[in-house]
């Protein structure tokens, strides 16, 4: 299998997760951020990731290939969650901030992505004008940011049942909130709970999917 990426992704993290999971081995492949035409000639438009089977068939969005992955894979089974839906509206409104601490790391992080400056480029423009101000007036904000995602974070750590899932098995729910979690290891300092930090080095162990803390910016 390829898994054509942005490793940076929270959607491109669900499929690491559920590959991890499942012990299926796979090749990865870093797609530049402002290459339009591959992603294009694979699934018909821009976005990632993208699942090449061993078929030779080609799967985007990240939950339906994580369902394939699930029903065509030996492993532990990934199951339905109530919390899912609550999860992901938490995160919703958490965008701004989330994405105002991220997006000025990931152009500073060396991600094989963004090496050229076209990708650098897409990037800026894609977060500035979501973001409503640059870059740097964005990492800039970051203890305002920190001060948003706290009471943030401790929704997300009442959503635990266990340290090492939300519903006490592997679910959906869990597909959808470590991604994000994975990627704020980025910043250095965020304020994390002890929870979710467990919870978090559970899922790295058992998905070999990488956390930030050693090259947090």
């Amino acid at each position: 299998m390829t898994l054509y990426e942005y490793k940076y992704c929270p959607y491109c993290i669900r499929v690491r997760l559920a590959l991890g999971l499942k012990n299926i081995p796979y090749e990865a492949v870093a797609v530049d951020y402002a290459d339009s035409e591959l992603p294009t000639r694979l699934i018909g438009k821009k976005m990632l990731p993208v699942l090449k089977t061993v078929a030779g068939d080609y799967l985007g969005e990240s939950l339906d290939i994580v369902k394939y992955l699930d029903e065509n894979h030996a492993g532990p089974a990934i199951i339905a969650s109530a919390r899912q839906a609550e999860i992901e509206t938490i995160l919703t409104k958490s965008r701004r901030a989330v994405y105002g601490l991220l997006a000025p790391r990931w152009l500073r992080a060396g991600f094989k992505e963004l090496e050229s400056q076209a990708a650098q480029d897409y990037l800026r423009h894609k977060f500035e004008s979501s973001l409503e101000c640059t870059l740097e007036e964005s990492l800039a904000n970051t203890a305002e940011y920190f001060e948003i995602l706290k009471p943030v974070f401790a929704q997300l750590e009442a959503l635990l049942t266990h340290t090492e899932t939300v519903d006490g098995v592997i679910s959906y729910a869990d597909i959808v909130l470590v991604p994000p979690l994975v990627n704020l290891t980025l910043v250095k300092d965020i304020p994390l709970p002890d929870k979710l930090k467990q919870y978090l080095a559970h899922w790295a162990e058992q998905t070999g999917v990488d956390l930030y803390y050693n090259q947090a910016l």
